[in-house]
């Protein structure tokens, strides 16, 4: 039939289209990837602003404590200019606290001690070469950030038994008048005596308190309570030189107006710190020995501290500290203790 030929190339060209179309499909450029095929599409980015975390409640409760230590041993034999022997040093230092604050109540509690023994050719003993233990305990009211009332008690006193050695044999000027024997040594003190009890009462005031400097002014009345009695001094006459003058301690306890300042500070990135304080009290009401007209100006107790400190590593210091202290009635002489060296500390807290 004439009309079946037309149908039959159009049927054949369907087909080769199609079959066409199959093996283009059967090409990998043609076919996804798995990639592709599970890839998905990118959700937006969450505007939302964080979640602030609530700041940290800061501890009611700080404490610290720093352990410092330095043995020395040196011997020499057949040297020029020294005598044969051993020499041997041990020095302890201890600063610790214990502090508390919670809204505007605030305790400080301290103690300090630093104590240094030394054994030589000469004495043949360990003998304390500085000697004082210190505690503290301080309560505050910030009735505004930098002022308020505060109270404060504390004790200071030393560890050792006190001797007076000599090299060469002298006479010891008793306070009774008599003499002793000749001699190397005598026994001054014994073990925490004298011992100073400390109470005071007034208002603080804070001008600067940074994180590296700040300075603390208290004034108020005070009260201190010496235990001494029993106890010798020092008070030598240099132009006896075979005879050592010394002096009886007696108790007393005085009050009256107290001031104390003190200043401490950090620089150099931490490494170098600092703190020069003093306390000085002007006796209103006293104990008064027999013949004693001293006046209130002239028995002004006085305590000046002055430190320095260098951190050449985490454990290793070079520190230079000053200690005067004065009190006219216990002795009219003033207590100046020098400490200078290197010191390896520790901070345990």
């Amino acid at each position: 039939m004439p009309w079946m030929r037309p149908v039959a190339v159009l049927i054949a060209i369907g087909v080769g289209l199609v079959s066409r179309r199959l093996e283009a499909q059967e090409k990998t450029e043609y076919l996804l990837k798995k990639e592709q095929t599970n890839k998905r599409t990118a959700e937006p980015a969450c505007q939302c602003s964080p979640v602030a975390k609530p700041p940290e409640k800061p501890k009611p409760w700080q404490f610290k404590l720093r352990v410092g230590s330095v043995f020395q041993l040196s011997s020499s034999r057949a040297v020029v200019g020294r005598i044969d022997g051993t020499t041997r040093s041990f020095n302890l230092d201890i600063h610790g606290e214990a502090n508390w604050k919670c809204h505007k109540h605030e305790v400080r509690n301290r103690v300090d001690t630093n104590d240094l023994i030394v054994k030589t050719q000469n004495t043949g003993r360990w003998v304390p070469a500085a000697d004082f233990v210190e505690l503290e305990s301080i309560y505050q009211y910030h009735a505004s950030p930098r002022v308020g009332p505060f109270a404060r008690a504390g004790l200071r006193s030393s560890v050792f038994l006190g001797r007076d050695l000599r090299t060469n044999a002298v006479m010891y000027a008793l306070p009774d008048g008599s003499l002793t024997g000749p001699r190397t040594e005598k026994r001054l003190t014994d073990r925490f005596v004298p011992l100073t009890l400390v109470q005071s009462a007034g208002v603080f005031y804070n001008p600067v308190k940074k994180p590296h400097f700040d300075v603390d002014l208290r004034g108020g009345l005070g009260v201190r309570e010496v235990f001494a009695d029993g106890q010798l001094g020092l008070k030598d006459d240099p132009a006896t030189t075979d005879t050592v003058e010394l002096v009886g301690l007696h108790s007393y306890a005085e009050a009256g107006v107290e001031a104390i300042v003190f200043v401490r500070g950090e620089s150099w990135k931490e490494k170098v710190s600092y703190y020069l304080g003093g306390e000085f009290l002007l006796p209103v009401v006293r104990t008064r020995e027999p013949g004693d007209d001293r006046s209130a100006t002239d028995l002004i107790s006085k305590t000046i501290k002055f430190g320095l400190a260098y951190k050449l590593a985490k454990a290793a210091t070079i520190l230079y500290e000053l200690r005067i202290v004065h009190q006219p009635q216990l002795i009219e002489s003033v207590q100046v203790l020098n400490n200078f060296g290197f010191k390896a500390t520790f901070d345990l807290l």
